[in-house]
């Protein structure tokens, strides 16, 4: 339970910390990473990811997918404890 919360805690914070840089930018609701590099590079640059362009866009991807899954697998594991150990 522990990693769980953990997943989502960090999760949470790197995807709104994500999503209010976006906003800032677009002036709406974000629906996901840009695919131009140029604007992957430079919103990982906000975040303060620091190093070559080409490095800090591949960890803005790997960071946003390793969120992404961390977060739906921790939801998983506490729906299928909420509903006894079925499928979800």
């Amino acid at each position: 339970a522990e990693a769980e919360v953990t997943a989502l805690r960090e999760g949470y914070a790197f995807l709104r910390a994500l999503e209010s840089r976006l906003r800032i930018e677009r002036d709406q609701a974000p629906e996901g990473l840009d695919d131009d590099p140029g604007v992957q590079v430079a919103l990982a640059r906000r975040l303060r990811f620091e190093g070559p362009d080409a490095e800090v866009m591949k960890r803005l991807q790997y960071e946003h997918a390793r969120h992404r899954r961390a977060i739906r697998e921790a939801y998983l594991a506490v729906l299928t404890r909420l509903t006894g150990g079925g499928s979800a």
